[in-house]
């Protein structure tokens, strides 16, 4: 069968030989000396992170840890120790991230902040149900347990007196407002849930449906709702179906 020149399909390319690791790691375990096929990779999907990778030979970390040469750009560097910066870029960049986006019509909520609201559409949503709840207050995270069970006041009531509760940065969504940017995709290093945002509004012409079933515009307040995953555990249909559903409950 011809296909039109300059298009690949997924039969026209082999699958690629050996376990699926990023760049990063390869890199790593090359410079180590390591067979990527002797290692058993603990990501999502069996995926190889840095931190999989058994420690440096003497004489690959001699390698690793000489200095550059003149001139030029060092390489590579060895994973840091935990809680470190070091450690939070090797997690983060083992994390891929498919991002969507769509546009919110919150004229009927008023000049905001929207944060309440958006947290009750989550809440009604039959997508992502499963994962807990984060969110940023005063700059800091936050869980929010048993806001599935609240309605809109209770959780203006939870946001204002959080609970302390620890926050498992796989497994939780993260709902954050973002008034200082008409479209954000924020990232948090180490987090690899979910993470919802929701940027500034703006006034601006829309088309919109008017009595009779026709068309019109009407100046409207439109927001940007984002939502940044992990291609490995939420899939396109279900992030672009969770994204319609809250822009049409804030609506």
């Amino acid at each position: 069968m011809s296909h039109p020149p300059g298009v690949f399909y997924r039969t026209d390319v082999d699958p690629p030989a050996g376990p699926w690791v990023t760049p990063h790691v390869r890199s790593l375990a090359e410079a180590r000396g390591i067979d990527l096929a002797t290692v058993a990779g603990h990501g999502v999907g069996g995926r190889i992170r840095a931190t999989d990778l058994p420690p440096a030979t003497p004489d690959a970390a001699d390698a690793v840890d000489a200095p550059p040469r003149a001139g030029a750009e060092a390489a590579l560097h060895p994973p840091g120790e935990p809680g470190t910066a070091d450690a939070a870029r090797s997690v983060f960049a083992d994390a891929a991230r498919s991002v969507f986006a769509v546009e919110a019509d919150v004229t009927a909520l008023g000049a905001g902040p929207y944060l309440p609201s958006l947290l009750k559409a989550v809440v009604d949503a039959r997508e992502l149900a499963d994962y807990p709840i984060a969110t940023r207050v005063d700059g800091r995270l936050v869980s929010l347990p048993g806001v599935r069970d609240l309605n809109e006041d209770g959780i203006v009531r939870a946001l204002a007196d959080p609970a302390s509760a620890k926050v498992n940065p796989a497994r939780t969504l993260l709902v954050v407002e973002v008034p200082a940017a008409l479209l954000a995709a924020p990232a948090v290093p180490g987090w690899l849930g979910p993470i919802l945002a929701i940027g500034a509004a703006a006034r601006r012409p829309a088309v919109v449906r008017t009595r009779d079933g026709g068309e019109g515009l009407a100046i409207r307040t439109i927001a940007q709702l984002t939502l940044g995953v992990d291609p490995l555990v939420v899939d396109d249909a279900t992030a672009t179906a969770f994204l319609r559903g809250l822009a049409a409950r804030l609506s």
